[in-house]
């Protein structure tokens, strides 16, 4: 069955289904297609702007069990193909290593291969072809080539592969190219040779301080406006004004139970803080107001 993604808030796809905490199930609407021996359903536009978080199928009056080869559910990221070719390193080239293609598949499966599994003998480079995941500006659903070799796992994003000439794993001796190679193994380790990797850069730099946050990224213009304030780990937002007012919306959920409605304006002010005369009021980044008092409306 293939199943695209998101929800409503608060549903049943009872052919596919979803939940959202808190929330009753809901009967998914859309009509089956079947294909052989595939089954799908497509969510619509109303369904395909809210976040989804489970789906359920529900098989009534069933004479004999349902077997289920395999399930699927894809997202509304547009889907290409490309060729890939994976050599190992001496140091990397005794054991055989497991393959797993996360959110893709291999197409033409060979020897030792299935649609999403492979056992690669690194003794000699593999070629696959494989179908990804064109990402968009999130990148929620990147395909991911995940390696587990000698006690050891990491994964190498196939849109990063073909963004660059390469991706190289120095500590795993495995390299990852298109097919055909723009560039071979060794000529990719003498031109990288000597360059510091990311860690290795930010280890060097100096601690962040405050002081130098600030100066970096504070404009002189906002110490003129307003202030917005979010709770840790929470969707709910509170403004401070220069003159004393705090705005937030009264209607406001905790994210506990954020219905993945994300709303824009109706802020009230439910609390005036009135200094005394304008020209003594002060802001700080430490303390109180100087002058003046607060009111809940």
């Amino acid at each position: 069955m293939l199943i695209r993604r998101p929800c409503p808030n608060g549903s049943n796809y009872s052919n596919g289904s979803v939940n959202r905490a808190g929330r009753a199930w809901r009967t998914l609407d859309a009509a089956v297609e079947k294909s052989g021996d595939g089954w799908t359903w497509k969510l619509g536009d109303a369904d395909l702007r809210q976040p989804t978080d489970k789906f359920r199928w529900l098989f009534r009056d069933v004479a004999r069990p349902i077997a289920v080869a395999g399930l699927k559910a894809l997202t509304t990221s547009s889907w290409k193909t490309a060729a890939l070719r994976i050599e190992a390193e001496g140091k990397a080239a005794g054991g055989p290593i497991k393959i797993e293609l996360y959110n893709g598949e291999f197409l033409s499966p060979g020897a030792g291969c299935t649609s999403v599994h492979c056992t690669w003998d690194p003794s000699k480079p593999l070629t696959a072809r494989v179908r990804y995941a064109r990402t968009r500006q999130c990148k929620t659903d990147q395909t991911v080539l995940r390696f587990e070799m000698s006690g050891r796992a990491f994964g190498v994003g196939v849109e990063d592969v073909l963004a660059n000439e390469a991706v190289y794993v120095p500590h795993a001796g495995l390299f990852v190219t298109r097919d055909p190679a723009p560039v071979s193994l060794g000529e990719y380790v003498e031109k990288i040779a000597g360059q510091k990797t990311l860690r290795q850069r930010v280890q060097e730099m100096p601690d962040q301080t405050f002081e130098r946050a600030l100066a970096t990224v504070h404009l002189p213009i906002q110490d003129l406006g307003p202030m917005m304030l979010s709770l840790a780990c929470d969707e709910r937002k509170f403004v401070a004004y220069r003159e004393g007012s705090i705005g937030f919306a009264l209607k406001d959920q905790p994210s506990a139970v954020f219905d993945g409605q994300t709303r824009r304006g109706g802020r009230t002010f439910p609390i005036d803080c009135i200094p005394s005369s304008a020209t003594a009021t002060t802001r700080n980044w430490r303390g109180i107001w100087r002058a003046g008092g607060c009111r809940s409306r």
